[in-house]
């Protein structure tokens, strides 16, 4: 099985699975469940295949504050 991310959508808080080479590419995310389009930066949480949750802060926030 490849890698996958998991995104979390901002209007029902379910969990869906995405490939990871969609991450940080500007694209807006569609949630299967409530049929919501959000972009990345409005997700409240996202778990990438390096293990890192985000928070809603955003990847480039999550590098500044783990020092990468």
């Amino acid at each position: 099985m490849g890698a996958c991310a998991v995104v979390e959508c901002p209007r029902c808080h379910k969990e869906f699975i995405v490939s990871p080479t969609m991450l940080g590419l500007g694209v807006n995310f569609h949630c299967p469940f409530c049929d919501a389009y959000f972009p990345e930066a409005e997700s409240p949480r996202i778990w990438r295949p390096d293990g890192l949750w985000t928070d809603g802060l955003g990847q480039a926030a999550q590098r500044a504050r783990r020092g990468h």
